[in-house]
């Protein structure tokens, strides 16, 4: 490096800020950067330092660079440096003007990143077996750099506190020292105690607080995780050049989205599909928003179509069955007619019922207050039948059941709040009584039959919108085709030509 390189102010001042902000390694290549800029200028007889630049002495520079025949993402990189290092000039005021704003970059081809298939994965991580020291920490590592996706820079930078081993957890620091906390497997969770109990301790010769160490008790490099990769895939019998850390990473995330196909290969429905595809969607954009990628690889995966179905409801009579098997004078017994009239009266979800206290019904003016998804609340108005049973229910059972002082409006045999699965467990005791089949009947089927007894009542559908608590008019509409269907049917069992046709068909079979 030249003195007028090292001297040069502006230059040396830019780097002394960025070394606040940014990771030693990008600051290193800013410098170098800078450095191969400057030497451009001062062999080009322009005479001038990077700070003196002009934007056609910079796209002067980029030329060069592309007739020396360098890849496009290291000229966009060297310019990213010398365009931070303009837009500090102009922060300070040394300049108005960023001379790199302006200068064309060659395109960049987006190329599809390299990965290993889930048995070559297998097949590097199972080439660490041993009870070594050193066997227990490449086998820990590699884990971690797959099961997390860290880059090899973030693996290097943990310590012990870094991994919460029981949550399953990591804690790292990505690019721009921001800090993401990334979920990790059972495999990596075992390989990590492992290392933690039988093979750290006899590494650690200096009381380091990093997590891994090398042979020497010191802090294990990058350079250090490219050689381990290297003899394992050696080991392993795979390509030891074409195996470094960033490859674990792209398998990491290509795995992840695999996983929506090998779900829909394994037969499970598109809704299933969806939810898990839904989880590893917001997983990528909370990394988008800390900044650790700039793309959310899950965005454009196509998922299955999900075919709406009708919801399935029981008629009139076979609630009236239902809820006349809660007959009797128990404290139970009472609560569980005054449990499932409101579930078919209000229509509510099962956590809102079990959510609701005693100061949630208003029996006067025959209203349920409660609160439903997002924390929404919503008032719905109940019926005579559901008062009465409400006002027995809290006359003469709660009192019997309320052994805690509960606030709650329905309580358990033993004085504590009712939970969902004893809401389940009830419905089915008074299905089976009832003569109606156990595992049909759960507690969102009496709201289906709330919403469609409504409209086949004449109901206003944005009325029961409402009363559901539903977001979407669209789906509050499911229950209309619910409808249309059941007039359909009662059509054809009932009317005298419909019948007579069947029977037509019939005797024509015969």
């Amino acid at each position: 490096m030249t003195k007028q390189e090292q001297s040069d102010p502006a230059v040396e001042g830019f780097l002394a800020l960025a070394a606040a902000r940014l990771a030693p390694r990008t600051v290193e290549a800013y410098r170098r950067d800078l450095a191969h800029l400057t030497r451009w200028l001062g062999r080009s007889g322009l005479g001038r330092s990077p700070a003196d630049a002009s934007t056609d002495d910079l796209a002067a520079y980029v030329a060069q660079l592309r007739a020396d025949g360098l890849a496009a993402t290291t000229v966009a990189r060297r310019l990213a440096a010398v365009r931070s290092f303009f837009r500090h000039q102009v922060l300070l005021g040394a300049r108005t003007d960023n001379p790199a704003a302006n200068v064309e970059l060659p395109k960049r081809r987006r190329t599809l990143p390299r990965t290993l298939s889930p048995a070559e994965v297998e097949r590097l991580l199972d080439a660490a077996a041993g009870t070594t020291p050193r066997a227990l920490r490449d086998r820990a590592l590699g884990e971690l750099l797959y099961g997390a996706g860290l880059r090899v820079s973030e693996a290097v930078g943990l310590d012990r506190q870094s991994v919460d081993l029981e949550n399953r957890l990591v804690r790292c620091l990505g690019k721009g020292s921001k800090e993401r906390v990334v979920p990790i497997g059972r495999e990596a969770v075992d390989a990590l105690r492992r290392y933690l109990s039988r093979g750290r301790p006899y590494l650690d010769r200096r009381h380091r607080q990093e997590l891994f160490l090398n042979a020497h008790g010191g802090p294990l490099t990058r350079a250090g995780v490219f050689l381990i990769l290297r003899r394992l895939a050696a080991k392993a019998g795979l390509e030891p050049e074409r195996i470094h850390p960033h490859l674990l990473r792209h398998s990491f995330a290509t795995h992840l989205l695999e996983g929506g196909a090998q779900l829909r290969a394994d037969g499970l429905a598109a809704t299933t599909v969806a939810r898990r595809l839904a989880a590893v969607r917001s997983f990528f954009r909370h990394q988008v928003l800390l900044g650790a990628r700039t793309d959310n690889p899950a965005a454009n995966v196509e998922l299955p179509k999900r075919r709406r179905t009708l919801p399935r409801t029981l008629s009139p009579a076979e609630v009236e069955r239902l809820l006349d098997a809660a007959a009797g004078t128990t404290p139970r017994a009472l609560r569980d007619r005054a449990l499932g009239e409101l579930l078919y009266g209000a229509g509510l979800r099962v956590s809102e019922a079990v959510g609701l206290d005693r100061q949630s019904v208003d029996l006067e003016n025959r209203l349920v207050r409660c609160l439903g998804k997002g924390s929404k609340e919503r008032v719905v108005p109940i019926g005579r039948e559901a008062v009465d049973a409400l006002r027995r229910y809290l006359s003469r059972g709660r009192p019997y059941l309320d052994r805690r002082h509960r606030q709650e409006l329905f309580l358990n045999a033993h004085g504590g709040p009712l939970t969902r699965a004893g809401v389940f467990l009830i419905l089915r005791r008074l299905a089976a009584k009832a003569g109606l089949e156990p595992e049909r009947i759960h507690p969102h089927l009496l709201r289906h039959s709330f919403a469609t007894h409504l409209l086949e009542g004449g109901a206003d559908l944005r009325a029961v919108q409402e009363m559901l608590g539903h977001a979407d008019l669209a789906t509050t509409e499911l229950y209309t085709h619910v409808s249309d269907r059941r007039r359909r049917e009662l059509y054809f069992q009932a009317h005298p030509h419909a019948r007579r046709k069947k029977h037509a068909t019939q005797a024509t079979r015969k």
